[in-house]
């Protein structure tokens, strides 16, 4: 049943609906809702569209945008993807500069050096002047051996291989760790603020226990011992267990060219409501991504709902998206500022 077709959406979201079995094994629709803002560097906004993704968009060898259509998303995931603009003074020349992204109490930072190769003792060279820098995974450390094995945080990196011949590429982004106390220690793969794989650790160690016993006992259902932040696509230290509302201030920093960029997304829940047996139900619902396409000067904010089926889908009547808030006439232009350059 395409429950699609019981849809209204009464939001300025784009919103679908899937029927995924859960990790108890009951069949459930899930209905995603996501808005979108467009914001030029000095923060002014305009809303704007961004599909619900059924599948992962992979760029190159990593993904660019995670997938929208899961059972479920603990916690706010937080991201950032595009490429780093080191702002310096006019003539000024580096070698090396930082990046960082602030949402609320979340903060994560980078280091980002110019091209850099092996020398001949394996020892990494001095880092090339400082351009440009795409904020993907391909420049952080990972990769694999000649035998097979690979970094799981970091299958396409550079780094993880003894071998390196003379002149080989090296990482140019690096994390930068915490110096609080307590604070654990960022993995070096973790150098960037894009979505993880869900093949990559950690989310690939979320998964259960599947030995013999899970596949004849319980397979397809998810192992007892399946953890949902399997689902979570943020890299460490941009998660929060508490979830985001939406409207907390967001500083970008290394990013755009036109310098560090600071803004504060017009607040905009989402109620979903179940029309079922007769009964109006709401399920709970809270924003669980929140992405920055910085390329673009978008950014992404989601929500979903889990509602559990009854055996026979077509006692659920409709599916309404509501969205809490009104949206100014300003945010509401509908012509489109020129891309910068």
């Amino acid at each position: 049943m395409d429950f699609d077709q019981r849809l209204q959406n009464r939001s300025f979201s784009t919103v679908r609906t899937i029927v995924i079995t859960d990790r108890e094994g009951f069949d459930c629709c899930v209905t995603v809702a996501k808005i979108a803002w467009h914001l030029n560097a000095a923060g002014r906004i305009r809303l704007t569209y961004r599909p619900v993704r059924p599948l992962p968009e992979w760029d190159v060898g990593t993904i660019r945008f995670p997938d929208d259509l899961v059972p479920e998303r603990p916690g706010t995931d937080v991201g950032l993807i595009g490429t780093a603009h080191p702002v310096l003074p006019k003539g000024a020349k580096t070698n090396a500069a930082f990046a960082w992204i602030q949402v609320g109490m979340l903060r994560k930072v980078i280091q980002i050096f110019g091209p850099r190769h092996y020398r001949s003792d394996k020892s990494l060279s001095e880092p090339g002047p400082l351009r440009p820098t795409p904020l993907v995974y391909e420049l952080a450390y990972g990769g694999r051996e000649n035998d097979g094995t690979y970094c799981l945080e970091n299958p396409v990196g550079r780094g993880f291989s003894r071998d390196k011949p003379e002149g080989k590429p090296g990482p140019q982004l690096e994390p930068v760790n915490e110096m609080l106390r307590d604070s654990p220690q960022a993995h070096a793969s973790h150098a960037t603020f894009g979505p993880i794989p869900e093949h990559w650790a950690p989310r690939c160690n979320l998964t259960g226990t599947r030995d013999t016993d899970y596949y004849r006992d319980r397979f397809p259902v998810p192992p007892l011992d399946f953890d949902p932040r399997h689902y979570n696509w943020s890299v460490p230290g941009l998660y929060s267990s508490a979830p985001l509302r939406g409207d907390e201030p967001i500083e970008v920093a290394g990013v755009l060219p036109e310098g560090t960029w600071r803004f504060k997304l017009p607040l905009y829940p989402i109620r979903f409501e179940i029309d079922m047996d007769g009964e109006t139900l709401v399920p709970p619902t809270h924003l669980d991504g929140l992405l920055i396409d910085a390329d673009e000067r978008v950014v992404e904010c989601t929500y979903r709902a889990k509602t559990r089926l009854p055996m026979k889908w077509e006692r659920l009547t409709a599916i309404r998206a509501i969205g809490l808030a009104t949206v100014p006439d300003e945010y509401l232009d509908p012509e489109p500022w020129p891309r910068a350059s």
